[in-house]
């Protein structure tokens, strides 16, 4: 996970300038005129909300995806285990627990800014389309 959660702004009489510390982010802004030194905070602020965002749920997938991966590499390792859900009690297979992290890794997938290349963009469809499906029909949430 290489991320900075700051920035760092520079103040002068008529100006402000903010900068992103995440690592490879080279985003800066100078901001004129009135209430300079606050804008530009906000902006610092709402360009680390959205690129931690983007940061943190490429790292979940990420966590997901290697997850999954040790799941399929690991059989009969891995048993079969109960645990309890909201509607009770369930038996949860290691296979129906990736078929689980593959799904939430489709969703976080969709939440991303869509690529830009051809491919990825179909992925990215793909994996929203996929995440919609997937959505309990018993769910508590919307």
């Amino acid at each position: 996970m290489g991320y900075s959660r700051g920035y760092r702004t520079e103040h002068r009489d008529t100006w402000s300038q903010w900068t992103c510390e995440r690592d490879g982010c080279e985003a800066s802004k100078t901001v004129h005129g009135d209430q300079h030194d606050d804008r530009a905070a906000t902006y610092a602020a709402r360009h680390q909300e959205e690129t931690h965002r983007d940061a943190l749920i490429t790292d979940a997938i990420t966590a997901l995806s290697t997850a999954r991966a040790a799941l399929h590499l690991l059989p009969g390792v891995v048993t079969d285990v109960d645990t309890h859900t909201y509607r009770g009690r369930a038996c949860v297979t290691p296979e129906a627990a990736a078929d689980a992290l593959g799904m939430w890794e489709s969703q976080l997938t969709a939440t991303l800014p869509e690529p830009s290349g051809q491919d990825e963009r179909v992925l990215w469809r793909l994996a929203g389309h996929h995440g919609r499906e997937a959505v309990c029909k018993h769910s508590r949430t919307p």
